[in-house]
């Protein structure tokens, strides 16, 4: 009995050689193929949308700016920030879709280029 569980095991271990040295040549060249598509493309994976607080900024910026010129001359500076800050939510949202769009065709790229790089032998 244990000499059939020696064998098994001795048998098990052979068998895989080829499995990790497969593993080990997949793994450089999905790291090859990985780097070729960071440079090619621009995107790393790690990169999120530059403009992901624009909406934020946006309405921030729109309720300063509002609030300025809806109270100069004495007029009604909580009116005019709360239009500004309509204004900027809106600029902000259209900027954030714009970088959003921009990382997504990133990605894309990315992605055609690893597959494309990854199919070849």
């Amino acid at each position: 009995m244990r000499a059939q569980v020696v064998a098994t095991a001795a048998l098990a271990i052979f068998c895989m050689q080829p499995a990790l040295a497969q593993t080990t040549y997949s793994r450089d060249k999905y790291n090859y193929c990985s780097n070729v598509a960071a440079q090619q493309s621009g995107w790393n994976g790690s990169e999120q949308n530059p403009n992901s607080k624009a909406i934020a900024r946006g309405g921030v910026a729109g309720a300063g700016a509002g609030a300025l010129i809806g109270g100069m001359g004495g007029g009604d500076a909580g009116r005019g920030a709360a239009i500004g800050a309509a204004f900027g939510l809106v600029a902000g949202e259209a900027r954030r879709q714009k970088g959003a769009k921009q990382v997504q065709d990133q990605q894309n790229a990315y992605y055609n280029i690893f597959n494309a790089c990854l199919e070849q032998s």
